[in-house]
């Protein structure tokens, strides 16, 4: 299984298939709520770990790397967003397919397309080359990016424009701002055939005629369904139009009306939008969308876990205090000693940077999933070895040698040891500072013979006498020489 590069958390989630059958390329829809809850059925939720604005989720096939083509419909900050994403294959009930729900990158920017997303997809924001005008004008009102009707038909059936969409099981997703007149409203129209005859379902906010309906025109309107409702001229309506062999329904989705008929006169068909004669204000369309549908629809299933990426959790604690001066997760890290500003060792995403107060003290390194407790217990001893002002430029020289070990087994967890290591180190002395030094040793050896092992070897003759230690410290073999 795979893990999309980059992200820190994700979950799993499965799709209940329609007993109509198969599904390609389905569109999902799925609300993310950036805090903590309970998911269940379309709600997901981030516990905090994803961005304000949503720009870091993504989502994935089974194989939790390739990324589905999702658009983000809309998002308040900080709180939920949501989102239309295309399934590539959704099998027949009662068989599932399983998705990914990737967040938590800082640095991501969202994808959001809807182009990709949709049978089709308009905002508006471009022309009108994918319509066609039927009866009436469009246009597009650029000052907000949405389509209105500019002058009035006049006559039954009213005005109509279609997009370049036409099939028979679909559904149209938009969002209206209703109009105003002695006819306002803001329609849907599916299946306009060759006769130019359609079924529409609209928002109609004429004064004693507040209601939502589906209509068929054939010549002549019929009304199949209706519900009354209290609409006005400038209510903006979240408005789902859905047809799957002879059912048809309609959806207020802003004040959750849905009414529903059946009917086959009309078999196939364009969709677009629909104004009524009479207007004074054209109704505003802010978007338009087609998506597949069927009868009844796939469902959402079970949601897993929240699952964290393989990052190495990294505390740096002092020790004399027990506050930890740095702690959280890195999937990759940058070592940078503060003292000349150079990196020791450098990845793309993160910087770990041991501050200066922690490194007067007593260090303690602890991590998941590595095993450095010979590290920790080195740089322990490095500490006490600063007490000896005469080997003070060893103890550093020994700690930039374990830092640079600590930041190749982190890579090597990564993926593979990148970093050329330096193993053994040489310190020049006389033969009484090596005694000390050895005398030292010895002393710390005896706390901690675990984690260090010392070995010293004089050689030569009398008056020119060469003393090695070995200092055995995990697998590093640091040389010391005396002259």
């Amino acid at each position: 299984m795979g893990w999309l590069s980059g992200w820190d958390y994700r979950k799993s989630h499965e799709i209940q298939g329609s007993n109509v059958g198969a599904q390609t390329n389905y569109q999902v829809k799925i609300i993310v709520h950036k805090g903590s809850g309970t998911d269940s059925g379309e709600h997901v939720y981030c516990n905090n770990h994803c961005q304000d604005d949503f720009g870091d989720i993504r989502f994935t096939d089974s194989d939790g790397t390739t990324l589905l083509d999702y658009w983000m419909e809309e998002y308040t900050s900080g709180d939920k967003a949501t989102f239309w994403v295309e399934i590539p294959s959704i099998p027949a009930s009662p068989d599932t397919a399983t998705i990914y729900i990737y967040y938590g990158k800082s640095d991501a920017t969202t994808t959001s397309n809807g182009d990709d997303t949709f049978l089709f997809f308009d905002d508006f924001t471009g022309d009108l080359s994918e319509w066609t005008q039927r009866t009436g004008s469009w246009a597009i009102d650029s000052s907000d990016d949405t389509l209105y009707c500019s002058s009035d038909y006049g006559s039954a059936p009213g005005n109509i424009i279609t997009c370049s969409y036409s099939g028979t099981d679909y559904a149209i997703e938009t969002k209206v701002k209703l109009g105003s007149g002695t006819n306002a409203d803001g329609n849907s129209v599916a299946r306009y055939n060759a006769n130019g005859y359609f079924y529409r379902g609209d928002a109609y906010a004429k004064e004693g005629y507040e209601k939502i309906r589906i209509q068929k025109w054939t010549g002549s309107y019929t009304t199949l369904a209706s519900q009354s409702f209290d609409y006005s001229p400038g209510d903006i309506i979240r408005f789902s139009f859905r047809i799957s062999d002879t059912t048809i329904k309609a959806y207020d989705l802003t004040n959750d009306i849905t009414i529903s008929t059946t009917d086959s006169a009309i078999s196939n068909g364009y969709t677009g939008c629909h104004c009524s004669i009479g207007f004074t204000t054209s109704p505003k369309w802010y978007w338009f969308a087609v998506r597949k549908y069927v009868e009844p629809e796939p469902s959402h299933g079970s949601w897993g876990s929240e699952e964290q990426s393989e990052a190495t959790e990294v505390a740096i604690t002092d020790s004399a205090t027990g506050v930890e001066a740095l702690s959280r997760l890195y999937r990759d890290i940058n070592l940078t000693d503060i003292a000349t500003s150079q990196e020791s060792f450098s990845r793309p995403y993160r910087q770990l940077q041991i501050p200066e107060q922690a490194s007067s003290n007593e260090l303690l390194l602890k991590t998941r999933n590595l095993s450095l407790g010979d590290i920790a217990t080195s740089l322990e001893i490095i500490q006490k070895a600063r007490q000896i002002g005469a080997i003070t430029d060893t103890a550093q020289s020994l700690e930039q040698i374990l830092k640079q070990r600590f930041t190749s087994l982190l890579d090597a967890a990564t993926g593979g040891e990148t970093i050329a290591r330096p193993t053994r180190m040489t310190i020049l002395a006389d033969e009484a500072l090596s005694q000390e030094i050895l005398s030292k040793l010895r002393e710390l050896t005896a706390v901690t013979d675990s984690a260090i092992g010392i070995e010293y070897v004089n050689i030569g003759t009398e008056g020119a006498v060469k003393t090695k230690i070995f200092l055995l410290i995990g697998d590093l073999a640091i040389q010391v020489t005396g002259d």
